[in-house]
């Protein structure tokens, strides 16, 4: 090494230390996956050193190398941009092929996902479900979605002087619930008919790519409402979560803030993230009317208007009228018919090209019965308060944020059941601003956030202004302004890497400092009873990203009941010896930070 740069060979040694250490971890532990764990982290270590000693040696070549890269490709952007703009129907003819190859990519993608699926299962024998139905990528490392119907009284936290309710085994069954979001049908059907739900009272919600269900519990009558979460592969989920402008709760329709008589109530609930709200599609001139009530699950020829607002379908039915009275009445109506069917048939094509939609989870195109509505419909169903059945609204991820999206616009509504209702999301991103928060407070002891050790998601959008300047402005919204977003309102739930059950005041920032992921002992311990999928996701994937994923969540919950347990015997017994013990429990839970 001796002609390397002095920098570089300690960057060397470095990691040769890291490589040692963890290699008498794999003899210690008689592990081949710490081996790799260990060749990992010599590469990355080695990669991440050497690149901040030649950032720092070359900055200013760098820097002047990049400008010049940038000046040369703006120039060179220039002047397609500008034949676009000015020759005549350019522009309209390069729309309509971003447009369609947007729709071609969206399509492929729907189709490698399926692959995937199917190929899982053939490589992977555990990955076969008795429902016959291939189990989706975000749940191949853990394909076991049980319990997912315990509801049982559980440990207690004080919040505002007040007893709250934190029940650890629903919070399991929930995060079962909201994994099972991310399947087909013949498998939701199959795990909640295992977990004791009444599968009469299944309601699947789907609106454009917002995919969820609700469902009744038959033993204690609880509604469960779910959201889906992020599939990496549906680019509309993408731009949903990249919409990061935010708009007021009553403005999905109107964005324009100016406008005078502005209501004073709206303006006090704050705003949220747009791309959440514009999922759920929060209209209140959209309801169910009773016979879309009573179809819910089903889907009828309807007319398109290709010039409607996300492309939505007007309800009224196509009718073709055919007259076969004399030969001439017969051409003609024939005619009018192949016209109707045509225009017909290009606008529903436009329509499904422009705004394309999954229909794999329902089996249809829902563009007009808002997710919103479905879901309140469906709990106004199946609800019944007078004998002891409460609503339970759940999901993972982007599905986590829909959950609290839509519970705020329950409230906003005044919905019958809101007062019965508990929320409790999983990896879920940041949604609304302070205002927001201030907004919520009332009804915060009913909402619990579980985060587990450093899943990056929680942690965004960013609270500080300042990111705005390195977001694109076709993500902000009209305004073209970054908004700072607040902690989310409720009580936060964080699980350490050691599955150790926190509740602190917020969130902590992702310390690198420490040794995380494959580095993390507790992670290393966890490996050696995981799949050879979720060790290889490991292997490949940041530790930020590998903590998002729904089946730590369970895992974490899981393991998380005993070490409650653990400390619940140690109240007891401290009890006995001072008088003191169970009672502190709560305060010592809220403030206890296990690293």
């Amino acid at each position: 090494m001796g002609m390397l740069p002095q920098p570089i060979e300690y960057a060397f040694y470095i990691a040769t230390v890291i490589f040692v250490f963890i290699a008498s971890l794999t003899y210690a532990f008689s592990s081949p996956w710490m081996f790799f764990a260990a060749l990992w982290a010599y590469v990355v270590v080695v990669g991440i050193l050497a690149s901040i000693v030649f950032a720092i040696v070359y900055a200013k070549f760098a820097r002047r190398v990049l400008l010049a890269a940038l000046r040369l490709t703006q120039t060179c952007a220039q002047l397609p941009l500008w034949v676009i703009r000015h020759v005549p129907g350019l522009k309209q003819v390069v729309e309509v092929s971003l447009i369609v190859y947007f729709y071609v990519s969206f399509r492929f993608l729907l189709l490698a996902d399926r692959v995937a699926r199917h190929s899982l299962r053939i490589i992977l024998p555990s990955l076969a479900h008795p429902s016959k139905a291939p189990i989706s990528i975000a749940n191949a490392s853990y394909p076991t979605f049980t319990p997912a119907g315990e509801f049982s009284t559980g440990y207690r936290t004080q919040s505002a002087g007040e007893p709250e309710q934190w029940d650890l085994k629903a919070a399991i069954s929930l995060a079962n619930i909201s994994r099972l979001s991310y399947e087909d049908p013949a498998l939701i059907r199959y795990e909640l008919a295992l977990a004791g739900y009444d599968l009469s009272t299944l309601r699947i919600i789907h609106y454009h790519n917002t995919a969820g269900f609700v469902v009744r519990h038959a033993a204690t009558l609880n509604v469960v409402v779910t959201f889906r979460g992020t599939d990496m592969l549906n680019l509309m989920h993408v731009f949903t979560d990249l919409q990061m402008g935010m708009v007021s709760l009553d403005e999905i329709d109107r964005m324009d803030e100016e406008r005078e008589g502005e209501d004073v109530q709206t303006k006090r609930m704050g705003k949220v993230h747009y791309g959440f709200l514009d999922a759920l599609r929060l209209s209140t001139t959209r309801q169910l009317t009773s016979p879309q009530a009573e179809g819910m699950n089903a889907i009828s020829a309807v007319r398109i208007d290709a010039g409607t607002d996300h492309g939505e379908a007007d309800q009224r039915p196509t009718t073709i009228e055919l007259d076969s009275t004399t030969p001439e009445r017969t051409v003609m109506s024939s005619i009018k018919a192949l016209a109707q069917t045509t225009k017909f048939a290009i606008s529903s094509l436009w329509t499904h090209t422009r705004h394309p939609i999954d229909p794999i989870f329902s089996g249809r195109s829902e563009r007009n019965i808002t997710a919103y509505a479905q879901t309140v419909a469906a709990i106004n169903e199946l609800h019944q308060p007078e004998k002891g059945g409460r609503v339970f609204v759940t999901g993972h991820s982007l599905g986590g944020a829909l959950a609290l999206v839509f519970f705020a616009q329950a409230i906003r509504e005044k919905e019958k059941w809101v007062g019965e209702t508990c929320v409790y999301t999983y990896g879920m991103p940041r949604c609304g601003d302070e205002v927001f928060k201030e907004w919520m407070k009332p009804h915060a002891q009913r909402i619990f956030h579980v985060v587990n050790n450093n899943d990056v998601v929680p942690r965004v959008p960013w609270r500080r202004k300042e990111v705005g300047y390195f977001i694109p402005s076709i993500f902000l919204g009209q305004s073209k302004q970054y908004e700072p977003y607040a902690d989310p309102p409720g009580t936060l739930v964080h699980i350490s890497s050691s599955s150790h059950l926190t509740f602190p005041p917020k969130l902590a920032r992702i310390n690198l400092l420490k040794l995380q992921g494959v580095l993390d002992l507790s992670i290393v311990r966890r490996m050696r009873s995981e799949t050879t999928l979720r060790v290889l996701g490991r292997m490949v994937m940041p530790f930020f990203v590998n903590d998002h994923f729904a089946g730590d969540y369970v895992v974490g919950l899981k393991e998380g009941i005993g070490w409650m347990e653990h400390v619940l015997e140690s109240a007891r017994e401290r009890e006995l010896e001072d008088g003191s013990g169970v009672e502190q429990l709560a305060e010592r839970l809220i403030d206890l930070e296990i690293e």
